[in-house]
């Protein structure tokens, strides 16, 4: 196991500039909203009801810590190392799908394909970086190691402070979830620290009935140099819901709140903390076969006044494959109108949090009004691609 995040990456942050472009290696905040919209789930359903359904979970989270080296960034929740040109593009090396932009003064916006149990969803992310220089993160003197309980599942965490870094992991392997990679949080000068998420749940199935429940976690602690730290957190969930034709409502909340005491301990041999170490190598490795993507795939065209939408399917029946992305590329388009629409929302600055631009909202997207550009069965692979064009209105 590596020692340390900073053991990991190496990275440092570099001189403070005005510009975020070219981007520069070093630390950063990295706030974020996402919304993972289950394309081919409202696909399938729609296909054999007649219903339309709507599938979304957005995800809001602030306080995140990521790295930057060798103009790579790290998204450390869905662990994909996104490249930044000296233009702001955005692409991955680990998903092709992967488009969007980071602007000069550190807003960015990415979507792509995921393929989360076989099934295609669409992820759209719009947040803000905020760079981290040596003198915002707390000294060594607040290093230490402390042993926590989960407040959802009452497993053992173990934290760790190191580097101006909170980083936690599980010490025990119950219930552990092999796809879950933890993520840091800053500690600032004076050792306190601060994390916020938020889990927002769509689902609509026609006349059948829909939901909307929304679950929130605020975590905020203080370190004492050799002593230990004290922690308080609070939960609350909420939400609402109808059945049926006749939408009989149903309305719920709830909340738990705790407060601890941590010491410091001996810290394990073994500790490690387990972040994508791939992006410590100069040369991230590809693992895609980039010749059985489509060449408008990986460089979609860009007409004014145009907006371009871009979708994917593995499956051995090609109509279907076709249908699927094409259905996904057209959630492509109507997320871009969604968002230029709201993307007018200010971003506001708390000391070195910058939050992220609220303007991705749950709820249905409106099918837009689009034709098909381009489109491709890969016989190899049973991979279909999908280009989608719609006028911006």
């Amino acid at each position: 196991a590596a020692a340390g995040l900073a053991v990991i990456f190496s990275c440092a942050a570099g001189p403070e500039a005005r510009l975020f472009l070219p981007l520069e290696d070093g630390w950063y905040v990295y706030n974020f909203e996402r919304l993972l919209k289950g394309v081919e789930d409202e696909y399938a359903f729609a296909a054999s009801t007649g219903l339309t359904m709507v599938q979304e979970i957005t995800l809001r989270q602030n306080g995140t810590v990521t790295c930057a080296r060798g103009g790579f960034i790290f998204d450390p929740v869905l662990a994909l190392r996104l490249r930044v040109d000296d233009e702001g593009a955005i692409t991955s090396v680990d998903n092709p799908s992967v488009s969007g932009r980071l602007d000069s003064a550190g807003n960015f916006f990415w979507s792509g394909s995921l393929s989360i149990n076989e099934r295609v969803n669409k992820v759209f992310i719009t947040g803000s970086l905020v760079r981290l220089p040596p003198e915002s993160r707390a000294g060594a003197a607040f290093d230490g190691v402390y042993s926590l309980r989960d407040s959802g599942t009452g497993r053992r965490q173990l934290a760790r402070v190191a580097d101006g870094f909170y980083t936690w992991k599980y010490i025990d392997a119950e219930g552990t979830d092999e796809g879950f990679q933890p993520w840091p949080t800053l500690v600032e000068p004076d050792g306190s620290f601060r994390f916020d998420m938020e889990i927002t749940t769509v689902l609509e199935m026609g006349s059948l009935g829909k939901a909307n429940y929304s679950t929130a976690f605020f975590s905020e602690g203080k370190i004492t140099p050799g002593e230990g730290v004290s922690l308080k957190e609070y939960s609350q969930t909420s939400g609402a819901g109808e059945a049926g034709e006749a939408g009989t409502p149903h309305f719920y909340s709830g909340g738990m709140a705790r407060q601890g005491e941590y010491p410091n301990e001996e810290i394990p041999s073994d500790l490690g903390v387990k972040l994508a170490a791939e992006l410590a190598s100069p040369i991230p490795s590809q693992r895609f076969d980039w010749g059985a993507y489509p060449e408008w795939y990986l460089s979609p065209p860009k007409r004014e006044g145009f907006l371009y939408g871009l979708g994917e399917k593995t499956f051995a029946d090609k109509r279907a494959a076709l249908a699927v992305a094409e259905a996904a590329a057209a959630a492509d388009i109507a997320a871009q109108i969604r968002l230029n629409v709201t993307r007018m929302t200010e971003a506001s600055w708390d000391g070195q949090r910058k939050s992220a631009n609220t303007i991705i909202l749950s709820g249905s997207l409106e099918k837009p009004e689009y034709r098909v550009h381009s489109s491709f069965y890969n016989e190899k692979t049973r991979t279909a691609f999908v280009l989608v064009e719609a006028p911006l209105r």
